[in-house]
């Protein structure tokens, strides 16, 4: 996870996504509290994996290339 992704934004569980046994997460800007990734309304199942992808979308994005 870069130091950015770390810095600026954070899984967090939605318990609106989450149903019972079956937990799900997004991505929320920290500074202002708006959801930047939610997996296309669907949420991650893991922290790891709502990092890894955002990182993935994220670095694209920079680049100017669509994800």
């Amino acid at each position: 996870m870069s130091k950015e992704v770390e810095k600026k934004y954070r899984a967090k569980l939605s318990p609106t996504l989450s149903k019972r046994k079956d937990e799900r997460y997004v991505m929320v800007n920290l500074e202002t509290g708006e959801i930047v990734d939610d997996c296309r309304g669907y949420g991650y199942k893991t922290k790891q994996s709502a990092y890894a992808c955002f990182g993935y979308k994220l670095t694209r994005m920079k680049r100017g290339e669509p994800f």
